[in-house]
């Protein structure tokens, strides 16, 4: 197994990029160009899904048309458990899956619908070491709602790195994996032989960085602050893999990396032909492709704009803010005129709470939008 320099929280990081926007408000606008398009707004209708505020940090939206929903599990042997939401009924039970034989105890988190309209997730598996701590490997698995059971996906190889999002190829023989936290982290490739270092330099803000430098940290005392940073994946079978990246980051220390923006890449095929689509995006999480690869939906700052959720046009290379800042972890309807997301509420600690909603998109006239020539302003 690969090793990381220092223990890693398990929650995703866009998790913790709500609760630092929920403590202190967006930092100040510029007036420089994004890299990108023309700039629109149009605010979606949001309306809350029927479930109480708790700690939220996981959504699939399945074909069946049920959300997954990953949650804390406060006073419970585990720390994150998987429940499924009616959106329609508002009926609300939690999934009851097995913990392996090879577990101490099992968390599931980062929940995803995949190629196959299965339910992907990674596990956490504590196991005993002799004479030691427990220690923790970390594996993506799918898991099956009827029987509780869960099945090596893609590899039956498991690794140390704490693991955030993850994006699944089509023919789901590869898959992207985050690793790491806001601070220190990057995307890597998983196949059958396990997790690969990603060979990909990217290019940006003045600096360049490559994904597969994050690796040779190996050492307990070895600082990650001379690397980039890269962070949530997504995988479309019709337009390629998206993440985020910051070779801006490298040499930046501590808390100051926070501020540091990133940019939007696209790769197809993976690992080649590889595009800036925007540069310079402050605190971005939450990409997610629609269902179409038209349309990548993130949570972000680009430069000169405000703190939001935005949607990117990739035929028109249009900018569209949808919603305020304060929701993440989207997931789409399998239509692609809905988007679940989770919407921070609170940050006390330790358990931030945050509700569930539903973005209407098919209010906005994402058709529309996707013009290429198209010349709109912002509404009202």
């Amino acid at each position: 197994m690969l090793s990381r320099p220092r223990d890693l929280p398990a929650k995703p990081v866009w998790a913790v990029l709500i609760a630092l926007v929920l403590i202190a408000s967006a930092c100040e606008n510029s007036t420089d160009r994004a890299g990108h398009g023309r700039v629109l707004t149009r605010l979606a209708p949001v309306s809350q899904l029927a479930t109480n505020p708790s700690n939220y940090f996981g959504l699939a939206w399945l074909p069946n048309g049920k959300l997954v929903v990953n949650r804390d599990a406060p006073g419970k042997d585990v720390r994150a458990e998987l429940w499924l939401l009616d959106p329609n009924t508002g009926e609300f039970a939690p999934i009851d899956l097995r913990t392996p034989s090879t577990c101490l105890k099992a968390d599931y988190h980062a929940p995803i619908t995949l190629p196959d309209g299965r339910l992907g997730v990674v596990l956490e598996c504590s196991f005993k070491i002799k004479d030691r701590l427990p220690g923790v490997a970390m594996s993506l698995v799918t898991a099956s709602l009827k029987s509780g059971l869960t099945r090596p996906l893609i590899t039956d190889e498991s690794w140390q790195q704490r693991t955030g999002g993850f994006a699944v190829a089509e023919d789901m023989t590869e898959a992207l994996v985050a690793l790491g936290d806001e601070l220190c982290g990057t995307v890597a490739l998983i196949d059958r032989e396990g997790i690969q270092p990603l060979d990909v330099t990217v290019g940006g803000g003045g600096a360049t960085w490559n994904l597969a430098s994050y690796f040779g940290l190996v050492e307990e005392d070895d600082s990650c602050w001379a690397q980039g940073r890269a962070a949530s994946p997504a995988w479309s079978p019709e337009a390629g893999a998206a993440f985020f990246a910051s070779p801006q980051s490298a040499g930046v220390e501590g808390l100051m990396r926070v501020d540091v923006p990133w940019n939007l890449y696209l790769m197809k095929p993976l690992g080649t032909d590889l595009r800036l689509l925007i540069e310079n995006v402050r605190y971005p999480h939450s990409l997610t492709w629609s269902p179409s690869g038209e349309w990548l939906l993130f949570v972000g700052q680009p430069r000169g704009q405000s703190l939001g959720a935005w949607l990117y046009s990739m035929r028109a290379q249009t900018l569209v803010r949808i919603a305020d800042a304060g929701v993440g972890g989207f997931t789409w309807s399998r239509e692609g005129d809905q988007a679940a997301a989770i919407e921070g509420v609170s940050a006390t600690k330790p358990s931030p709470l945050s509700r569930l909603v539903i973005l209407d998109l098919s209010r906005i006239d994402l058709g529309e939008l996707n013009r290429p020539g198209f010349l709109g302003g912002s509404n009202p």
